[in-house]
């Protein structure tokens, strides 16, 4: 094989590696902000959760009395 045409092959090989490394931090970059995001919006909904649960225990409950 020619060498031009190995020194092509090589430098097609470098620019994709380059890509998919470029590729992979800014997923990294996004998912990281959205399981920020991700965790906060599950505690707000597990506390109002917690919070519909007590209301039809302490609300529900009081007509068995």
């Amino acid at each position: 094989m020619p060498a031009s045409i190995r020194i092509l092959h090589l430098t097609e090989s470098m620019s994709d590696l380059e890509y998919a490394i470029k590729t992979n931090e800014r997923f990294k970059d996004w998912f990281g902000k959205w399981l920020k995001f991700h965790i906060v919006i599950a505690i707000v909904l597990y506390a109002l959760l917690a919070l519909h649960i007590w209301s039809g225990i302490h609300f529900g409950l009081r007509w068995f009395e």
